[in-house]
C-alpha cells in the first residue's frame, strides 16, 4: 500500500522471512523505502509514528529529520525515521521487542549497516557506505524516552 504524504512517499509492507537477520530486514526495507529529496518535518509529523510504537523523544535528536512512520519490521511494528545525511538519506529504525545480543555490522559496495541493542529492543542504522552512522545511531538512542 503506498501512502502518499506531501512529497514522501511511504510504502507500508512488512519486511521479514523465517531465515532472515534482523541486520536483513532492515536493509531490505530500506532498499524498498522510497525516499525522496524531502524537506524537514515538524514534531506534529514525527510525534504520532513515536506514539504508535510507544516512544517519545525526551528531545530532537540531532539532525534533519525528513520522514517518519510506524512500520513493520519482522512482523513488529517499529519506528522508521529517515534522516538527512551528508551522502544521502539515512533510514534509523527502533524495534521494540526485536532484541539483538551485540552489536551487528554489515555493508555493501551501495549501503552499509548496523543494529544494536537497546533498552527495549533494537537499533538500526542504514545509509551510505561513507556516512557516519553511529551518530545517528547515538543520537536517536540518547533521544527516546520508552513508553513501556
Amino acid at each position: 500500500i503506498a501512502v502518499a504524504t506531501g512529497s514522501i512517499l511511504f510504502l507500508a509492507q512488512s519486511w521479514s522471512g523465517p531465515n532472515s537477520t534482523l541486520l536483513d530486514a532492515v536493509v531490505a526495507h530500506s532498499q524498498h523505502h522510497i525516499s525522496s529529496h524531502a524537506q524537514p518535518i515538524g514534531d506534529e509529523l514525527v510525534r504520532p509514528a513515536l506514539r504508535l510504537v510507544g516512544l517519545e523523544f525526551s528531545s530532537r535528536p540531532q539532525g534533519t529529520i525528513t520522514a517518519a512512520t510506524a512500520c513493520d519490521v519482522r512482523e513488529q511494528r517499529s519506528l522508521h525515521l529517515v534522516m538527512r545525511g551528508n551522502h544521502g538519506p539515512v533510514n534509523v529504525y527502533v524495534m521494540p521487542g526485536q532484541s539483538s545480543e551485540r552489536t551487528m555490522e554489515s555493508s555493501q559496495p551501495t549501503w552499509r549497516g548496523l543494529v544494536m541493542p537497546v533498552r527495549y529492543g533494537s537499533l538500526a542504522v542504514v545509509g551510505h557506505p561513507r556516512e557516519n552512522l553511529d551518530q545517528y545511531a547515538t543520537s536517536v538512542r540518547n533521544s527516546l524516552r520508552w513508553r513501556m
